[in-house]
Protein backbone atom coordinates (compact mmCIF):
# COMPACT_ATOMS: atom_id res chain seq x y z
CA UNK A 1 0.00 0.00 0.00
CA UNK A 2 1.87 3.01 -1.04
CA UNK A 3 -0.68 5.30 0.84
CA UNK A 4 1.75 4.61 4.06
CA UNK A 5 4.78 5.80 2.62
CA UNK A 6 2.53 8.96 0.97
CA UNK A 7 1.52 9.75 4.86
CA UNK A 8 4.81 9.60 5.59
CA UNK A 9 6.08 11.67 3.35
CA UNK A 10 3.33 13.63 4.43
CA UNK A 11 3.87 13.91 8.20
CA UNK A 12 7.28 14.67 7.69
CA UNK A 13 5.96 17.63 6.15
CA UNK A 14 3.52 18.45 8.57
CA UNK A 15 6.28 17.76 11.08
CA UNK A 16 8.08 20.83 9.37
CA UNK A 17 6.14 22.93 8.61
CA UNK A 18 4.76 22.95 12.45
CA UNK A 19 8.03 23.46 14.06
CA UNK A 20 8.61 26.79 11.41
CA UNK A 21 5.46 28.33 12.53
CA UNK A 22 5.33 27.47 15.92
CA UNK A 23 2.07 25.14 16.33
CA UNK A 24 1.83 23.05 19.69
CA UNK A 25 -1.06 21.13 17.53
CA UNK A 26 -2.38 20.38 14.07
CA UNK A 27 -6.01 20.99 14.14
CA UNK A 28 -6.91 19.92 10.58
CA UNK A 29 -5.07 19.05 7.27
CA UNK A 30 -5.90 20.07 3.61
CA UNK A 31 -4.94 18.26 0.63
CA UNK A 32 -5.62 18.75 -3.40
CA UNK A 33 -4.85 15.30 -4.75
CA UNK A 34 -5.15 14.91 -8.84
CA UNK A 35 -7.01 11.79 -10.33
CA UNK A 36 -4.01 11.08 -12.28
CA UNK A 37 -1.67 11.04 -9.31
CA UNK A 38 -2.42 7.18 -7.80
CA UNK A 39 -3.84 8.26 -4.69
CA UNK A 40 -6.60 6.02 -3.70
CA UNK A 41 -8.21 8.97 -0.69
CA UNK A 42 -10.10 6.47 1.48
CA UNK A 43 -6.89 4.37 2.11
CA UNK A 44 -4.82 7.27 2.43
CA UNK A 45 -7.40 8.61 5.12
CA UNK A 46 -6.88 5.16 6.86
CA UNK A 47 -2.92 5.67 6.54
CA UNK A 48 -3.20 8.85 8.14
CA UNK A 49 -5.47 7.73 10.85
CA UNK A 50 -2.72 5.50 12.13
CA UNK A 51 0.25 7.67 11.75
CA UNK A 52 -1.63 10.50 13.46
CA UNK A 53 -1.53 8.75 16.75
CA UNK A 54 1.08 9.77 19.42
CA UNK A 55 1.90 12.56 16.72
CA UNK A 56 1.57 16.77 16.94
CA UNK A 57 -1.47 15.76 14.65
CA UNK A 58 -3.24 13.49 16.91
CA UNK A 59 -6.59 14.97 17.09
CA UNK A 60 -6.74 16.42 13.54
CA UNK A 61 -8.72 15.66 10.94
CA UNK A 62 -7.96 15.64 7.18
CA UNK A 63 -9.76 16.93 4.15
CA UNK A 64 -9.00 15.61 0.69
CA UNK A 65 -9.84 17.53 -2.35
CA UNK A 66 -9.73 16.55 -5.79
CA UNK A 67 -8.16 18.98 -8.20
CA UNK A 68 -9.40 18.49 -11.89
CA UNK A 69 -7.23 17.28 -15.13
CA UNK A 70 -6.26 20.35 -17.13
CA UNK A 71 -4.03 20.08 -19.95
CA UNK A 72 -2.87 22.63 -22.88
CA UNK A 73 -2.40 21.84 -27.10
CA UNK A 74 0.74 22.95 -27.97
CA UNK A 75 -0.45 23.04 -31.19
CA UNK A 76 -3.56 25.44 -30.96
CA UNK A 77 -2.60 27.00 -27.65
CA UNK A 78 -5.81 25.82 -25.98
CA UNK A 79 -6.15 24.95 -22.38
CA UNK A 80 -8.46 22.67 -21.55
CA UNK A 81 -10.43 20.31 -19.15
CA UNK A 82 -9.36 16.71 -19.87
CA UNK A 83 -10.03 13.34 -18.77
CA UNK A 84 -8.14 10.39 -16.94
CA UNK A 85 -7.90 8.43 -20.42
CA UNK A 86 -8.07 11.03 -23.33
CA UNK A 87 -5.51 14.01 -23.21
CA UNK A 88 -6.34 15.33 -26.56
CA UNK A 89 -7.18 18.76 -27.06
CA UNK A 90 -10.84 18.82 -28.15
CA UNK A 91 -10.23 21.78 -30.80
CA UNK A 92 -8.07 20.01 -32.77
CA UNK A 93 -7.31 16.60 -31.43
CA UNK A 94 -3.54 17.25 -30.79
CA UNK A 95 -2.07 15.64 -28.05
CA UNK A 96 -2.04 17.67 -25.64
CA UNK A 97 0.23 18.20 -22.20
CA UNK A 98 -0.63 17.83 -18.62
CA UNK A 99 -1.04 21.05 -16.48
CA UNK A 100 -2.68 19.76 -13.89
CA UNK A 101 -3.91 16.84 -12.24
CA UNK A 102 -0.88 14.68 -11.20
CA UNK A 103 -0.74 16.45 -7.92
CA UNK A 104 -0.57 15.94 -4.11
CA UNK A 105 -0.72 19.63 -2.48
CA UNK A 106 -1.12 20.39 1.45
CA UNK A 107 -3.08 23.54 0.90
CA UNK A 108 -4.24 24.20 4.30
CA UNK A 109 -3.22 23.71 7.61
CA UNK A 110 -5.38 24.64 10.52
CA UNK A 111 -3.28 24.96 13.88
CA UNK A 112 -2.93 26.22 17.36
Amino acid sequence: MHELSLCHALFKQIELLASQIHARRIVAIELQIGPLAGVEPSLLKNAFDLRKQNSIAQHAILRIEQSEIKAHCPQCHTDYDSTINDLRCPQCLCAGHLLSGNEILITGLDYN
